[in-house]
């Protein structure tokens, strides 16, 4: 298994979104998953709030510029980081 639980993305506060996408495109990279699969696995290494927010207002069929945009338009906040 290549990927490490720590690096789950959880939307607590501290836990930047941008960080963790960047670790996961470089093990898909590396792995040569290629960026339109990215959506469909993404999802996997969320847990916690942002697992709840994708069951609940993201769901399958997304892409993962869409995906990404939605998950940071929601944690990314003053709110969720203060």
């Amino acid at each position: 298994k290549a990927w490490k639980k720590e690096n789950n993305y959880t939307g607590q506060p501290y836990d930047i979104l941008a960080n963790k996408a960047i670790v996961f495109i470089k093990l898909c990279q590396r792995l040569v998953i290629h960026e339109a699969s990215y959506a469909s696995i993404f999802p996997d290494i969320l847990e916690g709030r942002a697992h709840m927010f994708y069951l609940y207002n993201i769901g399958p069929g997304r892409t993962w510029k869409l995906l990404y945009e939605q998950l940071s338009n929601h944690f990314n906040t003053n709110v969720n980081h203060n």
